[in-house]
């Protein structure tokens, strides 16, 4: 299991790994243009990273895909007690979802979703949701 460590970065540490990476005749201003750009999305700053160390980003799943997740990672407005009390939710909470827009990996909120849930007047509708691709769990195909 991997453990997670807290890396505190200055701007001219993202500066100079992007002048590492961007090989340009124009590379110093194209790295000045970026930098705060990436600076200022901690998910940006994250990925970059990984993606330096070695890493890769996620697949990004396409719009329609039926997923996965916890109804405790949905909207507030859903009443979770209701959903699960209704049939929508597993028995370990989870409840399907639809992909309906892939918003990036330099947010918090990689990808918009919706998913049927109770409101608070016991009424079942769709919701909008936005998550983050791991609170995404694909539907294995049968």
């Amino acid at each position: 299991m991997s453990k997670k460590i807290t890396l505190e970065l200055e701007e001219t540490d993202l500066y100079n790994a992007l002048k590492t990476i961007i090989k340009h005749e124009n590379s110093t201003e194209i790295v000045k243009l970026l930098t705060p750009f990436i600076g200022n999305s901690p998910e940006c700053t994250k990925w970059l990273f990984k993606l330096m160390f070695g890493k890769k980003l996620p697949d990004i799943i396409p719009v329609g895909t039926i997923c996965l997740t916890n109804v405790n990672n949905l909207t507030y407005e859903i009443d979770r007690i209701a959903s699960r009390a209704s049939g929508l939710c597993d028995s370990e909470g989870m409840i399907a979802c639809t992909i309906v827009e892939f918003k990036g990996y330099h947010d918090w909120r990689h990808f918009e979703v919706t998913s049927q849930g109770i409101d608070g007047s016991g009424n079942q509708r769709t919701f909008k949701s936005y998550l983050m691709v791991d609170q995404l769990e694909l539907l294995e195909e049968f």
